[in-house]
């Protein structure tokens, strides 16, 4: 952590002079070889300036702080702040290893791997059928109710996988004539399972092409997953006056002003036209029989095969990848 004097990308400078790209590649490339990443940073985006206000001046971003993936497995909730520029022409950074925020109830989102569960096809067309004659809404809301209390039920991955391997050494430390040579081969081919299942969980949260069919690439997507739940992490916000806000309710409050004034004003314009365009629009009504048709189910599943099957969930936590294995 502190002044490294060189930028990671073109964006992290302004100024009249452009930047040197070859330096970058090279800065980027020595980070990568010591397996480090930047760790982002919450506050203004320049952490240095010549301070030639009269003229014209260059801002840069020079300091920053980098970890790996251990303290970043040690330290998750690392977080980095640029706090203001006052008395030298370097803003000092600051970096907090845990977070003040309360723990909050994550929403539920269809895990992949569950796909290659057993059970899974008897769990989910118990729950549709429970709730067949119910809204589609209250479908899902009820599906997504029994699988979180169907996983609930059943041991983690890694507790499976010490299981088997913990099986797999009590018998191969035995002598070599009273070993069970068909058990193992038995507990290795589970194992082997529970590793697909493994990767699968991996994709969906990495969001990164798998690098070799059949490659599981554990350690490089484990790294990816922690680099970019850091960097989507949102510890600073700014209010329109200017001071930050970094507690939880401040945030939200933020963010709630926020849209509340940006809808307010759009529904505000939006009133002082509809008198005006209030005839127009009952006398150009759309005669098209298919932009008013409503698709039918047939179609929908359609649109559905053609999505990524690892894609962001609704705000129902049902991906594309559960409806093309469980389509009610």
């Amino acid at each position: 952590m502190g002044d490294m004097n060189n930028l990671m990308n073109a964006n992290e400078k302004l100024g009249p002079n452009p930047v040197n790209a070859s330096r970058i590649s090279r800065f980027c490339h020595w980070i990568k070889q010591c397996f480090l990443f930047d760790l982002g940073f919450n506050g203004p985006a320049y952490t240095w300036t010549n301070k030639r206000f009269a003229s014209n001046p260059t801002f840069e971003r020079l300091d920053r702080c980098m970890a790996n993936i251990e303290w970043c497995a040690a330290f998750p909730s690392t977080t980095v702040y640029h706090l203001p520029m006052m008395y030298s022409d370097h803003a000092p950074i600051l970096a907090t290893l845990t977070s003040s925020r309360k723990q909050v109830k994550k929403p539920f989102k269809f895990e992949n791997w569950w796909l290659l569960e057993k059970d899974f096809n008897d769990v989910a067309k118990g729950s549709w059928h429970k709730s067949r004659n119910k809204p589609f809404h209250l479908k899902a809301f009820y599906l997504a109710s029994d699988l979180k209390t169907w996983r609930k039920k059943a041991p983690k991955l890694n507790d499976q996988l010490e299981t088997i391997e913990n099986l797999i050494v009590q018998d191969q430390l035995k002598p070599y004539s009273p070993q069970n040579h068909s058990l193992q081969e038995d507990l290795i081919h589970q194992h082997h399972q529970i590793m697909i299942k493994q990767s699968e969980y991996h994709k969906q949260r990495v969001k990164k092409v798998w690098a070799i069919k059949g490659d599981r690439n554990t350690i490089f997507f484990q790294r990816a997953i922690l680099k970019r739940a850091t960097k989507n992490r949102i510890a600073y916000l700014v209010q329109e006056h200017g001071s930050p806000v970094t507690t939880q309710d401040q945030m939200a409050c933020v963010f709630k002003n926020y849209f509340t004034n940006l809808f307010s004003s759009q529904y505000a314009d939006h009133n002082d036209r509809q008198g005006a365009q209030q005839q127009t629009w009952e006398e150009e009504t759309i005669q098209d029989d298919f932009t008013n048709s409503i698709p039918d189910k047939h179609e929908i599943l359609q649109i559905v095969k053609g999505m990524r099957s690892d894609a962001s969930p609704g705000p129902d936590g049902l991906n594309a990848g559960f409806y093309k294995a469980a389509w009610p």
